[in-house]
């Protein structure tokens, strides 16, 4: 499949001396998510539903992390930020069957709103207190909402279901994008890039565009 190349290509691009094991988890990854989402749909579109990992990686923008081995775990956690949630197997299965550490674990437990009891406000404070989750949440969320906006232009505007996720996307994205302005100031407007400075920009012109819509 494409995303994957391109998933190996930043893998091998993040990685010295490592290539062989980086191109058997990846593997494994692969044949793991062509089982999970099989001929799934994005909702909305005829769009297969195996392409959103590869939109997420995308939107991480992880060549402008400098730390090798966060660079592999994050592009680990874009591929897999949606597995504790929807595939029905536990962390025990995960790491045995995909070689996932600790680290991966911790990260993909704090992305996922099975493991966090309260409302969904409540689960983006400890993503907005991670920097990494963070930032494989918003790319997540720019894929989201690019999906989102071209189900609804699609059909020609809302309906019941689309209007429901767009309310609850704007609602969340503001809520992020003032918790990364407010907890991550210089990570957005510093002299150095990080990749919250390329999120930032797209997701609140996706968020003025979403709004637009909804407000019509």
């Amino acid at each position: 499949m494409v995303y994957f190349s391109i998933a190996i290509r930043l893998l091998n691009h993040c990685t010295s001396g490592k290539g062989a094991f980086t191109f058997m988890k990846i593997s494994r990854i692969k044949q793991f998510l062509k089982v999970m989402y099989k001929d799934m749909k994005r909702k909305g579109l005829n769009k297969p539903a195996i392409e959103h990992p590869k939109d997420a990686a995308k939107y991480s923008f992880i060549k402008y992390i400098d730390n090798k081995s966060r660079r592999l775990k994050l592009i680990r956690a874009c591929l897999l930020h949606d597995v504790l949630e929807d595939s029905g197997y536990d962390e025990d299965y995960l790491s045995e069957k995909l070689g996932l550490g600790n680290d991966d674990l911790r990260l993909l437990r704090t992305l996922s709103r099975n493991t966090v009891e309260g409302d969904g406000f409540k689960y983006l404070d400890g993503i907005i207190e991670d920097e990494d989750a963070l930032i494989v949440k918003l790319a997540d969320r720019i894929v989201n909402m690019k999906d989102l906006l071209c189900w609804i232009k699609k059909e020609g505007g809302f309906n019941k279901e689309s209007r429901e996720i767009a309310k609850k996307y704007i609602g969340e994205t503001e809520y992020m994008l003032t918790g990364l302005r407010q907890r991550y100031p210089g990570l957005i407007t510093g002299s150095k890039k990080h990749p919250f400075s390329f999120q930032a920009e797209i997701l609140k012109n996706l968020l003025e565009e979403l709004k637009r819509f909804y407000q019509q």
